[in-house]
């Protein structure tokens, strides 16, 4: 028993990190909405489900509780619980480049005195722990994948003397798949009534602004220079690497 004491401490600190390709704004749209996590959440059969309860959406896997209480930016508190036990973690969104970021999710387990509840409580840590694992590499698969994230491929091009009609709008969040759809179907309604052509497939490009809001600028490749609608213009965008990238 004197060994519980000495190996297991009275404070257990629970936690695993998994960087991931995406903005800070996109993972923060997928942690933080448990809307969302249906479509990432992991899948072991029997032992992995969701439920609906007044206070919101309860997600399980292999047989531990997880449950959003709170959100903020860059934090996201959750609820893991089973039948024997219930503990605070927090997940964090750490920038590390334009589209890269660190997810940490930690939790502290309090032992206790009792000795066999110690041992307990060090048991559940480990499965706990490996939990976190699991669910985070499924949210890291999930947002390898830029469909996933924007309802359409994207990947980074070389723009060649390409005349684009484009637009832009500020979000106080970051903008999904309907704001970036919405902006672009302006596009196309104004290429169609010009009597142009779409030459490529669309554009995108999403900033931070400095009072921390997101700018997002679509663009639509067009043959011939027309009219643009209020709140859009025309570039022309000689031979460089750009910032758009194609929705494919």
């Amino acid at each position: 028993v004197a060994c519980i004491y000495i190996f297991i401490p009275g404070n257990l600190d629970v936690g695993q990190e998994v960087s991931v390709s995406c903005t800070q704004g996109g993972a923060y749209r997928f942690l933080s909405d448990e809307n969302n996590w249906q479509k990432w959440w992991p899948d072991s059969g029997k032992d992995s489900n969701s439920t609906k309860t007044d206070t919101g959406s309860v997600f399980t896997y292999k047989g531990y509780n997880f449950k959003i209480l709170q959100r903020s930016y860059d934090m996201t508190a959750i609820q893991v619980s089973s039948p024997a036990m219930n503990a605070i973690s927090t997940i964090k969104i750490l920038p590390l480049l334009i589209d890269s970021v660190a997810i940490q999710w930690e939790c502290t387990l309090v032992t206790g005195l009792n000795p066999f509840i110690r041992l307990q409580k060090y048991i559940y840590a480990g499965q706990i722990e490996d939990n976190m694992s699991d669910v985070l590499l499924a949210f890291k698969q999930f947002m390898g994948s830029k469909k996933n994230i924007y309802g359409y491929d994207i990947e980074q091009i070389k723009v060649t003397d390409t005349l684009l009609i484009t637009t832009k709008k500020t979000f106080k969040e970051y903008p999904g798949t309907a704001a970036i759809y919405e902006l672009l179907n302006t596009l196309k309604k104004n290429i169609a009534s010009a009597g142009a052509k779409e030459t490529h497939y669309p554009m995108m490009h999403v900033r931070t602004t400095d009072s921390n809001y997101y700018e997002a600028m679509v663009a639509i490749p067009i043959n011939t220079e027309i009219k643009p609608v209020q709140g859009a213009f025309i570039k022309r965008s000689e031979e460089h690497t750009s910032e758009l990238q194609s929705l494919r």
